[in-house]
């Protein structure tokens, strides 16, 4: 799989309504809105490098905090 392109952060896209910095759009392709943002880094590639990483086999729930 060819590796994801991304701008540079001054070369974020500048979106309508989107804050300021924002990457909003920068993984839309087609005319298709992408709902995954940087999820899309995580390839089968990816996923299969990490399974050396796993030492306890268990999994945890990542929360955000809003402010």
């Amino acid at each position: 799989m060819a590796p994801i392109k991304v701008p540079k952060y001054a070369e974020l896209p500048i979106q309508e309504g989107a804050p300021p910095g924002s990457s909003w759009g920068v993984f839309d392709k087609d005319g298709k809105r992408d709902v995954y943002g940087t999820l899309n880094f995580i390839t089968p590639e990816a996923v299969l490098r990490a399974k050396d990483e796993i030492k306890l086999g268990q999994s945890v729930v990542l929360k955000t905090m809003m402010i």
